[in-house]
């Protein structure tokens, strides 16, 4: 029972880790198609280096040698989404 729970569990993080690198590659494109958005939030000379910095970053968080230092980017990155979000709208 231990080791099956176990697997499942190994999966499980395969499956949510795999959606959350989605979702920032996802963010990531729409920097480089939506430049208004940045634009909007004063960012627009950023927004090369804020898409890579993030595609790196969830790189970084899909592998698993590398993880805890592409945790700590991407809450870094959201931080400063969040951020960005209060100050400017």
């Amino acid at each position: 029972m231990g080791a099956t729970n176990s697997k499942s569990r190994i999966i499980a993080g395969w499956i949510l880790a795999g959606l959350l690198t989605a979702v920032f590659l996802f963010s990531a494109t729409g920097k480089f198609t939506n430049p208004q958005m940045m634009e909007h939030l004063k960012l627009g000379d950023w927004k090369i280096i804020i898409a890579i910095g993030e595609i790196v970053s969830a790189a970084l968080f899909l592998i698993p040698k590398t993880n805890k230092w592409g945790t700590i980017l991407l809450s870094a990155f959201m931080g400063g989404a969040i951020f960005c979000h209060k100050e400017f709208t």
